[in-house]
């Protein structure tokens, strides 16, 4: 499959988070030789009950790396690596091979890893993360800058307060300094109705979306343009944005890289 995708000059990319989950395969293993934070103490996520993998332990990143093999040596170009960074908080006091772990160091070791070595096995590899989401009045900042080259902003409500809420994530972003981000149009949440969002709020979004470096469709419910109307005009909107996106991406390439360059 990702061959043939390559065929297409399309890149692929694997979902993935710094969680193990009690009902995985390889779960008994890592629990066995002690490759989990805290002895292996599960907490409720949004996927299940899992353990952290620690990453300060070398030999549980032998054996992650191992996990990752598997995967990138079929080709893969990446990883959209997801936020359950945060919640090591519900562990009050994290612990790992190394000792005491902040949430930012392990933040920073969760990202940077699959970054880092994803680039050993694949130099033009990337990984899409959170620059800064917002959980009511708090912008957190989650993955290192020098990892998120295409990061997204959090998930989103379908609506127009969902709209400004991923716009002011990407300013705090930009204030930060981070570079390449942007938000699932129309927002990744779903809500009433067979679609999950208005045709407005999709066309809005998708305007919205074609003016940032990282123009991702996807989510909960509806997101094929085709699927809002029956005259095609939310398509035809779509795809006239969709090629002003790829006509500025030099200059968004250019930017992006100077404001990288310049930390």
């Amino acid at each position: 499959m990702i061959e043939h995708f390559h065929s297409l000059n399309v890149r692929v990319i694997c979902w993935v988070t710094s969680m193990v989950d009690t009902d995985s395969p390889n779960y008994q293993e890592g629990l066995d030789n002690n490759y989990y934070l805290n002895d292996g103490r599960t907490i409720k996520w949004w996927h299940g009950h899992g353990s952290f993998i620690d990453y300060t332990n070398p030999k549980a990143m032998d054996w992650w790396h191992g996990q990752m093999d598997n995967v990138l040596d079929m080709g893969l170009d990446g990883w959209k690596c997801d936020g359950t960074d945060p919640y090591v908080f519900e562990l009050i006091d994290p612990q790992g091979y190394g000792g005491h772990i902040s949430e930012r160091q392990y933040a920073d070791d969760y990202y940077g890893d699959f970054f880092n070595y994803t680039r050993t096995k694949n130099p033009d590899s990337l990984i899409m993360s959170r620059p800064v989401d917002s959980y009511g009045p708090v912008y957190w900042s989650f993955s290192p800058k020098y990892v998120m080259f295409s990061g997204w902003v959090g998930d989103q409500d379908p609506d127009f307060h969902g709209l400004r809420r991923a716009l002011k994530n990407m300013f705090h972003s930009a204030w930060r300094n981070y570079t390449n981000f942007g938000s699932d149009i129309g927002g990744y949440r779903t809500g009433d109705g067979a679609l999950g969002r208005s045709k407005e709020l999709f066309i809005r979004w998708a305007q919205m979306g074609a003016l940032v470096p990282l123009m991702e469709n996807g989510g909960n419910k509806e997101h094929r343009p085709w699927m809002f109307d029956n005259n095609n005009q939310t398509l035809d909107i779509y795809r006239s944005f969709v090629y002003l996106h790829y006509e500025i991406n030099p200059y968004l390439l250019t930017v992006g890289t100077e404001a990288f360059e310049a930390g």
